[in-house]
């Protein structure tokens, strides 16, 4: 079986096709197509056509109709919480709850989101942890309608951080105590993760690129400095990992590192996986950081 993840992101869309046959999964495509020019967070799905032509360029390049595809949706536009959850609640009263739980974390009315929920592993005899994410509803639709134009029909979409989860869960194997921060670099802001003890927090932070986006993600350095400091040693991440789509992360990783007093690594999505002999090479002469999310997504289907 043959997944494919597509990452709709503010520079490109990105594509990782992965093959499940073999004892363990092979990469079996990668790609990507930039647009025109790159958009900002608010203005994503401004040229609708650029964006179209750029799924239907990688797919036709790198894909195939018969295969799975699951597309990703920006963090901006998408929420997710895990509350705990009383076991007796049941049906309608469960749902009225995680939609009143979740109407505390949106900025709109409800009636303006996609809500879907799933168990999480933890429970104890009285609650259980619920996986509760909010999307926009305007943006799924938007998404899917670019996919169908661009001839595909995407077997599921989730939200980008949990496909990053998801893609640093297959390429590190990490424990469920593990502490760590995984920093993704978008456009115009940079999403953190904070893993530790099988609980996920998500803080979204923008980025000054008053002087350059390079000046910027450096500044970044400070304030996540700041943030790290500002928490229970026993929460503080012992590890970095960065991805993004950006020049020089690996320069940035060591000054980050240097301020933060914290191992800071880039992420590797394709290091637990077989790569064919073809991929060999040119994966050497790009930033495979950058395709974190679309590899998450890529597994995500077959979750």
């Amino acid at each position: 079986m043959i997944t494919v993840g597509l990452d709709v992101g503010y520079d490109a869309v990105r594509m990782v096709a992965i093959d499940h046959t073999g004892s363990g999964p092979a990469l079996h495509r990668i790609g990507a197509q930039s647009y025109h020019i790159p958009y900002s967070p608010e203005h994503l799905f401004d040229q609708p056509d650029d964006l179209t032509s750029a799924i239907r360029t990688v797919i036709e390049t790198y894909g195939d109709p018969g295969w799975p595809v699951t597309i990703g949706i920006r963090n901006r536009f998408a929420t997710f919480l895990m509350p705990q959850v009383e076991k007796r609640m049941k049906g309608n009263q469960r749902e009225e709850w995680l939609r009143w739980e979740a109407g505390h974390f949106v900025d709109d009315s409800l009636d303006h989101y996609i809500l879907e929920s799933d168990l999480m592993g933890y429970q104890t005899d009285q609650t259980e942890d619920i996986f509760l994410v909010a999307a926009r509803r305007d943006a799924v639709e938007t998404l899917q309608s670019l996919a169908e134009a661009a001839g595909i029909a995407p077997a599921a979409m989730t939200v980008a951080s949990i496909a990053l989860i998801n893609a640093f869960e297959k390429s590190y194997a990490p424990s469920e105590r593990e502490t760590a921060a995984l920093v993704h670099i978008e456009q115009a802001c940079v999403d953190i993760i904070f893993l530790h003890d099988a609980q996920i927090n998500l803080v979204v932070m923008p980025i000054d690129q008053g002087s350059g986006i390079a000046s910027g993600l450096r500044s970044f350095g400070s304030q996540f400095k700041l943030l790290i400091n500002q928490m229970p040693e026993e929460d503080a991440p012992n590890t970095v990992y960065v991805s993004g789509a950006q020049t020089r992360l690996q320069k940035l990783c060591s000054e980050w590192g240097e301020q933060l007093n914290r191992r800071v690594t880039l992420m590797m999505p394709f290091q637990n996986m077989e790569i064919p002999d073809p991929l060999q090479n040119p994966l050497k002469h790009i930033n495979q950081a950058a395709f974190m999310i679309a590899t998450g997504l890529a597994f995500q289907k077959l979750d």
